[in-house]
């Protein structure tokens, strides 16, 4: 099965990026990052990662981006605002 863009992120914004109807891998830390990029990259019907900007590490993705250069890996900007909506509407608690 193709599962095509995955996103990375912190398990406080899971709700939020699963609206958007693509599949969340959750990571506590960064540290996590290296070793769910390589199990997403053995799927290859993952095109596109999207990686939580408080998870990035320049570090461990360009170290991963050296040897694998697919699937694509950006970051993504999860504005306060829209978070905060986001939360608001879905029945979490926030600081809105």
């Amino acid at each position: 099965m193709s599962r095509g863009i995955i996103a990375v992120v912190r398990r406080d914004n899971l709700p939020v990026v699963e609206i958007l109807g693509v599949e969340v891998v959750c990571a506590e830390e960064p540290g996590d990052l290296p070793r769910i990029l390589e199990e997403v990259s053995k799927d290859r019907g993952v095109f596109l990662v999207l990686v939580d900007e408080e998870l990035w590490d320049d570090e461990s993705i360009s170290r991963f981006k050296l040897v694998n250069p697919l699937p694509l890996v950006v970051p993504l900007s999860l504005p306060e605002d829209y978070v905060a909506v986001l939360k608001g509407i879905l029945g979490e608690p926030s600081t809105f």
